[in-house]
């Protein structure tokens, strides 16, 4: 009995997850979130940038003396550099599904019923697509 309260227990815990909606994302979602990644990652290219060029010419100043540490802060500052490609990637895949998401007024059918007649009654509905 008690193994059977606890299995349906944990039913309704796992029902109640999976039966959440999904927010509705407009095309100010998708252009916003695309400005915040274009930002990210022009920060992370241009400070990966500058760390790469620094190090690298305090270890070509440096040319005969061994600078493991400005070769370790090269090295850094050239993947910082490379890892903003991903950000911009997702930066412009998110702008195209901005242009993509149009929000429009599309007229719904209503049926009634009232004494004895059925009749179909059209009211404004705010309508969003998303083609992608």
């Amino acid at each position: 009995m008690q193994k059977l309260l606890s299995c349906l227990l944990l039913l309704s815990f796992t029902s109640t997850i999976f039966g959440q909606e999904k927010p509705i994302t407009t095309s100010t979602d998708y252009l916003k979130k695309s400005k915040n990644q274009r930002t990210a990652a022009r920060v992370l290219l241009y400070s990966g940038l500058s760390v790469f060029l620094i190090a690298g010419s305090n270890s070509m100043n440096n040319l005969l003396e061994e600078t493991p540490g400005s070769d370790a802060l090269a090295v850094t500052g050239l993947a910082a550099a490379i890892g903003s490609i991903p950000l911009f990637i997702a930066a412009k895949r998110n702008r195209n599904k901005a242009a993509k998401a149009t929000v429009f007024l599309k007229p719904e059918n209503n049926t009634l019923l009232s004494h004895n007649n059925i009749s179909l009654r059209k009211y404004p509905a705010l309508a969003i697509s998303i083609n992608l």
